[in-house]
C-alpha cells in the first residue's frame, strides 16, 4: 500500500469512528502531518571532491561531479539533478562543494583547482536546474581551495576556503574586516589555524546580538593544528576575537553509555575534524550543542591494539551569554570502524533527530580511490534521555546503509536536506 493510500485509509477509519476520531484527531493529525512531511523532503548529496581528513587520499579528478537526490524518508534515488561533467554546463574540473538548501533553490559552492575564476556560488533552482544562475563570483576574494559554505540569521554567507572565512551580504558584495577577509589568521587561543579550514557553523545570535558567532574547525598534520575555534560575531580583528578554541587531541572526551568504556585517546598527529552540524538545545548553561565528524588517515580505531579516536562522532556542548562562548563536555557518540571511515560530511534533520553522515565505502583503506568503492551514507538517530545524555543509534534498511553507495558518490563533498 503506498504512503498516500495509507494515510487516507487513516482517515476513513477516523471519519467512521467518531468516538476514536474525537479523542485522537490531534493526535493522528499530527501523525499524518509528519508523515507527509517526511514523504515530501528529499536529502540533496554533492559528489565533488571531498576532505574525509589528512591522511586519507579520496577522489578528486575522478570524482562523480554531480548533484543528486533521494527521497529522505526511504533513501530511494530519485535522479540526478545537476551534471557538471558535461562541458555545456560547467568548466573541466569544476567540482560542487558544500550545498546549502534555500527553499525552491539551493545554493552550490563550486571549487575547481585548475580555472580558478571558476570558484563562485551558484543557484539552482530545484524545478530548473539548468537554469542556474551565479550568485557571487569574485577570484580574488575566493582564493585558495573552496571549503565551506554556511549562512548566517541575517542571510548573509560565509564562504570558507584553505586559509581564511570570507563573508558575502545579501547584495551580495564581500564584507572585510578591515583590509582583512572575515576570519583570516585567528591568534590568541585560535591559533594556530591558517592553512586548511575544513568546515565553518553560523551559529543563532545569542540575547543582545543581532547575528550569531562562527565556528570553524581546522585541520592539519600535526595534533596542535587539530582544533576547533569560535570567532566574534563581528568578524576577527584582533586576539580578542577569538572567543575560543582548543586543540582536539588535548581535551578530555568521554564516550557515550552504549560504547564500550575505556581512555579515549589520540594518536600523535590527533585527528583531523572534517565537518560539523550544529543543534539547537537549552538546558541550564547549554544554549546549543556541536556534533563533529573526525577521520584520518589511520585505517583503524584499534591500530596495534591500541585504542585512539581516529574516526568516529563527537558532540559538545556549546555555551553562550552575550560576551563569551565555550565548548565542553566532548563525548563520543559512535566510533565503529566497520561503517563509520572517512567521515566527509553531515547533515541533521531536527524534525526527526536523525543525523545523516557520508562515509567511505571501503573502511580500513588509506586510498579510497585504488579500489573505487563509492561513499555510503549512513542514517542514525540522535536522542538524549532525562538527564541530557546523548545515544546515537545506526538506523539499519535491509542489514545495509542508508544508502550504499556506487558509482554517482565519488565522493560525497556535501548534504542538505530541502523539499
Amino acid at each position: 500500500m503506498s504512503l498516500q493510500s495509507k494515510l487516507c485509509f487513516k482517515r476513513k477509519i477516523a471519519f467512521i469512528t467518531p468516538f476514536l476520531f474525537f479523542s485522537c484527531s490531534k493526535k493522528l493529525e499530527d501523525t499524518l502531518n509528519s508523515l507527509t512531511d517526511l514523504s515530501n523532503k528529499s536529502l540533496y548529496v554533492s559528489t565533488g571532491s571531498c576532505n574525509s581528513g589528512s591522511g586519507l587520499t579520496t577522489y578528486t579528478t575522478t570524482a562523480t561531479r554531480t548533484v543528486e537526490f533521494f527521497q529522505l524518508d526511504t533513501g530511494i534515488h530519485l535522479g540526478t539533478l545537476l551534471d557538471y561533467n558535461y562541458a555545456g554546463n560547467f568548466t573541466a574540473a569544476t567540482h560542487p562543494k558544500n550545498i546549502i538548501d534555500n527553499g525552491d533553490s539551493l545554493f552550490i559552492l563550486n571549487e575547481n583547482a585548475t580555472t580558478t575564476s571558476e570558484r563562485r556560488v551558484i543557484k539552482v533552482p530545484k524545478a530548473n536546474p539548468l537554469s542556474y544562475s551565479n550568485y557571487y563570483s569574485n577570484p580574488t576574494v575566493l582564493s585558495g581551495s573552496m571549503v565551506g559554505l554556511a549562512i548566517d540569521n541575517e542571510g548573509s554567507m560565509l564562504i570558507g576556503k584553505t586559509t581564511a572565512i570570507e563573508k558575502i551580504n545579501t547584495t551580495p558584495i564581500r564584507i572585510p574586516a578591515g583590509a582583512n577577509p572575515w576570519v583570516s589568521a585567528p591568534a590568541g587561543s585560535c591559533a594556530t589555524s591558517t592553512t586548511f579550514m575544513s568546515s565553518i557553523v553560523a551559529l543563532p545570535p545569542v540575547s543582545g546580538n543581532t547575528t550569531g558567532r562562527i565556528i570553524y574547525t581546522h585541520q592539519g598534520t600535526t595534533a596542535a593544528v587539530n582544533r576547533i575555534g569560535i570567532v566574534s560575531q563581528s568578524g576577527y580583528y584582533a586576539a580578542a576575537d577569538c572567543l575560543t578554541g582548543l586543540q582536539i587531541s588535548s581535551t578530555t572526551h568521554t564516550k557515550a553509555s552504549n560504547l564500550t568504556t575505556g581512555t579515549v585517546a589520540f594518536n600523535t598527529n590527533g585527528t583531523s575534524p572534517t565537518s560539523m552540524v550544529y543543534i539547537p538545545y537549552t538546558s541550564g548553561t547549554i544554549t546549543g550543542k556541536l556534533i563533529v565528524s573526525y577521520s584520518n588517515g589511520q585505517t583503524s580505531n584499534n591500530n596495534a591494539g591500541t585504542y585512539n579516536l581516529n574516526h568516529g562522532i563527537v558532540i559538545w556542548d556549546i555555551s553562550e551569554t552575550t560576551t563569551t562562548a565555550t565548548l565542553t563536555n566532548p563525548i563520543v557518540l559512535y566510533d565503529n570502524v566497520s561503517y563509520l571511515f572517512g567521515i566527509s560530511a553531515m547533515t541533521y534533520d531536527p524534525d526527526s533527530g536523525y543525523l545523516y553522515v557520508a562515509t567511505a565505502g571501503e573502511p580500513g583503506a588509506a586510498n579510497q580511490t585504488t579500489n573505487g568503492y563509492g561513499y555510503n551514507i549512513e542514517k542514525f538517530s540522535l536522542t538524549f534521555n532525562a538527564t541530557g545524555a546523548p545515544l546515537l543509534t545506526r538506523l539499519l534498511y535491509n542489514n545495509q546503509p542508508y544508502i550504499k553507495g556506487g558509482a554517482y558518490t565519488k565522493c560525497v563533498s556535501g548534504l542538505t536536506i530541502g523539499k
